[in-house]
């Protein structure tokens, strides 16, 4: 078994210019259950999309509320 840290593998490749930042958390997205990408993104305090509501988050309601 590798004692490779591909998280950290994953993000020196980005700050380092070899991966591309969006294609990345592209491919990440496409990986995760719904279950994932919900708990990461409450985790990290984005807003989560609200039952009931019939219009998407606005991209100036999620600059001014981002962490």
């Amino acid at each position: 078994m590798s004692n490779v840290d591909y998280r950290d593998y994953a993000l020196e490749g980005v700050e380092n210019g070899f991966f591309n930042a969006e294609h990345l958390l592209f491919c990440c997205l496409k990986y995760m259950s719904q279950d994932d990408v919900r708990d990461m993104l409450e985790i990290n305090e984005y807003p989560l999309w609200k039952e009931g509501n019939n219009e998407a988050c606005k991209l100036h309601d999620l600059e001014t509320n981002s962490p």
